[in-house]
């Protein structure tokens, strides 16, 4: 337990084990940090067409209006109020054997901050390690993180004793050393090394093992309320994007490709996807018509457009009676686990 980026991971299943290699999301959020932290240092502009830099642009502006705040009890002859710190070399930290890089820090606020792409989770346990770095290192018993979710355009604040943090990371640890502890499977499955082979996440789906599908009374079955809860699990762990099914046919697809049978299985291969650059069809856009091109693109979602409305047209009120809804629909979705905090000092 090394890094503070597996943190968030381990307070949810304290057997997680990350693969080597980041994965898509985790590729773009690293992208993004890079660029929030050097729009920070004016050495990288943003493109106000592009929907992500228009996130990244408000994290910035939530930056800067936070390092405006004046900090509490903290002389001039320590901090200066323009101080924002976002070269990596100086937003390195480490506490209690970890070693980790925060997206930007305050000193002169006792604050840091951290940017986070796609949706809200539990990140209390990775910003404790940050606090209590920052802490060592301008010698205070207390510290504030900021979480910028830049696609949310969301804010949460976390303000740390140096007592608190570290009885989160203590009680963290705990329950990752302790022998008996096991897995629990969660969000974050499909993000662990041990995915195919992890126990107490497979038992759930294994009501089917060694079965012949034809011989399965799946009506049956799934009338019992729980195995139909497998089912459905067993659904998503093959069917979702890098699931058992991807796995399965990257094995199969290698095993063709030197020679070895797999019996009713053979080797296609698919033309790739003819298309033509959006810059192609605005050369065009007179003799084709605005409006086809508009039919063939289809509709825009509120988000989008209202991305460009405020890029383009800043100050104009965005116009929110064009905006239209579908129909809604209803669908199965897994329970919400309860949220749980460590006790505060």
């Amino acid at each position: 337990m090394s890094r503070p980026s597996s943190l968030p991971k381990l307070a949810e299943c304290v057997r997680f084990e990350g693969m080597a290699g980041a994965g898509p999301a985790a590729e773009r959020g690293n992208t993004l940090d890079k660029l929030y932290r050097e729009v920070l240092g004016g050495v990288a502009e943003l493109d106000p067409k592009n929907e992500e830099h228009n996130g990244i642009h408000w994290a910035v502006d939530m930056t800067r209006i936070l390092a405006n705040k004046e900090a509490d009890d903290v002389g001039p002859e320590i901090f200066t109020t323009e101080s924002i710190l976002w070269k990596e070399d100086d937003l390195r930290v480490q506490a209690m054997g970890m070693q980790g890089t925060a997206d930007c820090a305050l000193p002169h606020a006792r604050t840091s901050i951290d940017l986070k792409t796609g949706q809200e989770r539990n990140y209390i346990e990775q910003q404790a390690l940050y606090a209590l770095g920052f802490m060592a290192r301008y010698n205070v018993k207390a510290w504030t993180v900021v979480l910028l979710y830049s696609d949310l355009r969301q804010m949460r604040e976390f303000k740390f004793t140096q007592y608190w943090a570290e009885n989160i990371i203590r009680q963290l640890m705990a329950r990752v050393n302790d022998p008996l502890s096991v897995a629990t499977p969660c969000d974050y499955c499909n993000w662990c090394a041990k995915k195919y082979t992890c126990a107490e996440r497979l038992e759930t789906v294994a009501f089917w093992a060694g079965k012949d599908p034809a011989t399965i009374d799946w009506q049956a079955e799934m009338n019992d309320p729980v195995k139909l809860a497998q089912f459905i699990n067993l659904c998503s762990i093959i069917t979702s994007k890098d699931g058992l099914e991807d796995y399965a046919r990257g094995l199969a697809r290698e095993k063709l490709n030197t020679g070895e049978d797999v019996p009713g299985f053979v080797l296609r291969n698919r033309k790739g996807r003819e298309y033509v650059e959006p810059e192609t069809v605005a050369i065009h856009a007179e003799q084709l018509g605005i409006a086809n091109i508009l039919a063939a693109y289809g509709s825009l979602s509120a988000e989008k457009f209202k991305g460009l409305w405020e890029s383009a047209l800043s100050g104009v009120p965005f116009p929110t009676d064009e905006i239209k809804s579908g129909p809604g629909s209803q669908f199965v979705a897994s329970q919400p686990k309860p949220k749980t905090k460590p006790l505060k000092s």
